[in-house]
């Protein structure tokens, strides 16, 4: 049961239809009430932006007093941050602090898992490529949002040194190389040229922050293209450069998950089959129900992918939970081509001005923090995104989904995202604990944190998400 709800903002502040409730109302700056509220609470749900501002000590104070923490964060330069300086005693703490649990980035987070989870069921394999394409919707710009946006470039400065705010084309060294730095926070980050630099270039900006590795992937640009295996053209989408970072952090900490489940499994394997010569050695008897028992064990799945099947895409070695080389895509789905070239030209003119100090904060002005899309738009919004699977087979397979929502997409339907979220993180608890994929603690995302638990929570919330059929492909064609 839930028993109440609490609030905090920069500043003090009066909601009269929280009135009935009992609501605690303090400022960010509070640490001993923000230490009482989380003391006394399972989870602490998060929307109170800029995070780069105003979440240090929001953050802290849960993983102090122990309680899980959600967000609807895309400031992942301050993810970063977080991995490195609260990560660590996170999971050692068993406390789960997990970002990005709005718009950005559920639909693309919880559509990958819900993908690689049935590509390893059904068809026993991991997945190559997968496409994330927006299709419909309709909604307005957070004031908050389009803040934390703008303040990225300007705040590295304060989160990582001097040099971390360096031009976008500063890190494409560091973050393209393979192998090379060693990511957000670490050796090389401010030489590098600086994590907002990084954070452009490189799709596994996060996942290497929250210890994985990188694949091959690049981010897509933007250019039009045309995605054979989708079947459409496609534009830039403005929230690729936070979506994906997200999606490879969720496959990487999955993948270090089942690595860590495996090596527990060979051991007791191994202590098994020590156990079965040390009894053969004693009496036969007893030697063939140690063996027995052994084999008994070694019938758990062992993690091999996501959705605990015996699939391809294993995450050993390099490789990760939905596929060998997991590559991400996410753009706009435009019906022909001169569309998405016109969309593909605004996006390059709008990111060259969004570089400047002075269109930071003229956006800033035209919408300050509190500001948003009048109630009508609100009432009217709703998201549709299409997902594409290419199967990492010999010959490929494309398996087709669909996940969306008929609430407006950066208020109502992420509101129910973090709620879906804290929810399964409060009264899911024995759930996720006896599943072996999701992670105990840490700095999380969705997927890593909650697994299926939350996938099947959105869809009672009236959430689409599904995977509509499979069908073949010629091998030239799968990319």
């Amino acid at each position: 049961m839930l028993r109440h709800a609490s609030g905090y903002s920069s500043r003090p502040f009066w909601c009269p239809s929280l009135n009935s409730l009992d609501v605690p109302i303090l400022t960010a700056a509070d640490a001993r009430g923000l230490a009482a509220v989380c003391g006394s609470s399972q989870v602490l749900l998060s929307t109170a932006g800029p995070f780069a501002r105003y979440g240090d000590a929001v953050l802290e104070a849960a993983l102090q007093e122990r309680t899980h923490y959600a967000d609807i964060t895309g400031e992942l330069t301050w993810v970063a941050r977080n991995a490195r300086r609260q990560g660590p005693a996170a999971a050692a703490a068993g406390v789960k602090l997990v970002h990005c649990c709005g718009y950005d980035s559920v639909p693309s987070d919880l559509g990958a898992l819900m993908m690689a989870d049935w590509c390893s069921r059904q068809l026993g394999c991991g997945i190559d490529t997968m496409y994330t394409l927006v299709t419909e919707g309709l909604g307005g710009f957070s004031g908050g949002s389009i803040t934390s946006l703008a303040d990225m470039p300007d705040q590295e400065a304060q989160l990582w040194g001097p040099a971390a705010a360096a031009g976008p084309g500063a890190g494409a060294s560091r973050s393209s190389s393979g192998s090379g730095g060693a990511g957000p926070g670490g050796e090389g980050s401010a030489g590098g040229g600086g994590e907002w630099a990084a954070l452009q270039a490189d799709p596994y900006y996060l996942a290497v922050a929250l210890g994985g590795s990188r694949g091959s992937d690049r981010p897509p640009g933007l250019q039009a293209r045309y995605l054979p295996a989708a079947r459409t053209w496609a534009a830039p989408w403005l929230m690729e450069g936070i979506n994906s970072r997200v999606v490879h952090a969720s496959n990487a900490l999955l993948a270090q998950q089942q690595q860590q489940l495996q090596q527990q499994q060979q051991q007791q394997q191994s202590e098994s089959v020590m156990a079965v010569a040390g009894s053969v050695a004693v009496g036969g008897a007893t030697g063939r129900y140690a063996g027995a028992s052994s084999q008994s064990a070694g019938t758990r799945p062992a993690a091999a992918a996501v959705g605990g099947g015996a699939g391809a895409g294993a995450g050993g070695g390099g490789g990760g939970a939905y596929g060998r080389d997991f590559k991400y895509v996410e753009m706009l789905a435009i019906g022909g081509l001169v569309g998405a070239s016109l969309i593909s030209a605004a996006s390059q003119l709008g990111a060259a001005a969004v570089e400047r100090p002075e269109t930071r904060q003229a956006l800033k002005s035209l919408l300050p923090p509190g500001s948003g899309p009048p109630r009508l738009v609100r009432e009217m919004g709703f998201w549709k995104h299409e997902l594409v699977a290419v199967t990492e087979e010999a010959t490929p397979r494309v398996v087709r989904g669909v996940c969306g929502d008929r609430r407006d997409p950066g208020y109502w339907s992420t509101s129910r995202m973090l709620l879906e979220t804290g929810l399964a993180l409060a009264l899911d608890s024995q759930q996720l604990a006896a599943d072996p994929r999701v992670l105990s603690g840490g700095v999380l995302t969705p997927a890593a944190a909650c697994g299926l638990a939350l996938l099947e929570r959105l869809r009672r919330a009236g959430f689409r998400f599904e995977v509509t059929g499979v069908e073949g492909l010629a091998p030239a064609a799968a990319r």
